[in-house]
């Protein structure tokens, strides 16, 4: 993990939300490592709406698991990209013709 990324999530615990119960909560239960640009923007979002947020945990909650799809979408975008560029995929659609 970045240094930055490290210094955000002690900054955001200072200031009172255990992010690390957060990070754990997605990595046991869920059994899904957070990408670090996920967490930047979640301990950035947190700690500029801090004055607005009534409920912390459902506040981080959603915006970490909307910037998580946000990163996985564009890696499957990539990964379409990359699968079109290759010369498998007219073969692949022949066979699922025949099927």
């Amino acid at each position: 993990m970045e240094q930055t990324t490290k210094d955000l999530m002690l900054k955001v615990h200072s200031q009172g939300f255990n992010i690390y119960k957060l990070v754990g909560y997605f990595a046991k239960k869920m059994s899904y490592l957070m990408p670090e640009s996920a967490i930047i923007t979640t301990c950035e979002a947190y700690l500029k709406q801090k004055p607005k947020i009534k409920n912390e945990w459902t506040f981080m909650v959603r915006v970490l698991k909307a910037k998580r799809d946000e990163v996985n979408a564009k890696a499957e975008i990539k990964r379409g990209e990359e699968f079109k560029k290759q010369k498998v995929a007219p073969c692949l659609k022949d066979i699922m013709r025949s099927i």
